[in-house]
């Protein structure tokens, strides 16, 4: 207890303060004991990539964003570096700070996420604040107008974006209709496959970007024959 006091009140990372691993290695694990006992939910993560490490924190986000309440949840992700979880919280911190951002990104402002023990072992912690009542009927009227939207009519305008844009200002040449991708790559090992269009109507940042990431996972995983881009 002495430790986690003396660190919550010293700057540096949990490397500079406590150099040795194995004790780092209890802290942590003490730490998130502590979490537990707290009513914190752990949340182990098998992420092992910078996409999937995406995928995973900003759905956790989004989660804790779509409720009213204060939450707070803590993801582990044994599989990540420590140096790109930190630079995952450092990102977050300095987009916090980005006030002409943050005016189009409110929602953002009862987020937080900062690395458990301040790096004592590969966890964030991400808190979320309670929502205000002018908070409370900006998002209701978010979800009106996502019902509004028509999932059809956004896809076709999509597709007419590519054929406009990508395909008739020639922006891809390897982009010949709205459906066809990596045409005229054969010779470099390349697979013509479809192009896959993802609907999302939230207007949430955290949703927006788990569903972004979500899709760069699914990309990733999927054969290039059955989806190209």
């Amino acid at each position: 207890n002495n430790i986690i006091h003396h660190m919550s009140n010293t700057a540096g990372s949990a490397e500079e303060l406590i150099p040795d691993e194995n004790r780092r290695a209890q802290l942590f694990q003490h730490l998130l004991r502590d979490l537990q006992i707290e009513g914190v939910p752990l949340l182990e993560c098998d992420a092992d990539q910078v996409h999937t490490l995406n995928a995973a924190a900003w759905t956790t986000m989004a989660d804790l964003s779509e409720q009213d309440s204060e939450q707070r949840v803590c993801l582990v992700l044994e599989r990540i570096p420590m140096d790109a979880l930190r630079a995952f919280v450092d990102d977050f911190t300095v987009l916090k700070t980005q006030n002409r951002l943050m005016m189009h990104l409110p929602e953002l402002g009862r987020l937080s996420v900062s690395l458990v023990g301040k790096g004592a072992g590969p966890a964030l912690l991400m808190e979320c604040g309670e929502r205000t009542d002018a908070e409370k009927v900006e998002h209701e009227n978010r979800l009106v107008a996502a019902q509004a939207c028509d999932e059809t009519k956004v896809t076709a305008a999509l597709r007419s974006f590519v054929n406009r844009m990508v395909i008739g200002l020639d922006a891809c040449p390897y982009i010949t209709t709205a459906d066809l991708a990596g045409t005229g790559l054969e010779a470099k090992g390349v697979i013509p496959g479809p192009i896959g269009y993802r609907y999302s109507a939230t207007s949430d940042a955290c949703m927006a970007l788990a569903t972004f990431w979500n899709c760069i996972c699914e990309l990733l995983g999927t054969p290039e024959a059955d989806l190209s881009s």
